[in-house]
């Protein structure tokens, strides 16, 4: 595993994005940072906000 990498909306997922990479020892990114930040194909946990029925950005962290 490379990164977390997440998306939140009122700080939440941050949270459990920071604690999880603490645990794991990894690190945390923004999704819009890890773009730049990590190279494509990096082996990831993703963490989004709930919407309806959808992930937040799931679709955007899969390019």
């Amino acid at each position: 595993m490379d990164a977390i990498v997440y998306v939140s909306k009122h700080g939440s997922t941050k949270r459990y994005a920071k604690l999880l990479a603490e645990k794991l020892s990894l690190r945390a990114y923004k999704l819009k940072d890890a773009v730049a930040s990590l190279k494509q194909g990096s082996n990831v946990i993703y963490l989004g906000y709930v919407r309806a029925d959808s992930i937040m950005d799931l679709k955007k962290a899969e390019k």
